[in-house]
């Protein structure tokens, strides 16, 4: 996810308890705080196509 960074710090332990995980890390990250959907959407499309 991307916004303020104050905002995915107090989003991020639910985040983490709700992504999968691999090995020992949950599969979230902070993308910055412009355009990160854009840049999730171009992730998406790329798994999905």
């Amino acid at each position: 996810p991307g916004g303020p960074t104050e905002a995915y710090e107090a989003m991020r332990p639910i985040l983490e308890r709700i992504s999968a995980v691999a090995g020992d890390h949950p599969c979230t990250a902070y993308c910055g705080s412009r355009s990160a959907g854009h840049y999730v959407k171009m992730v998406h499309n790329g798994i999905e196509y």
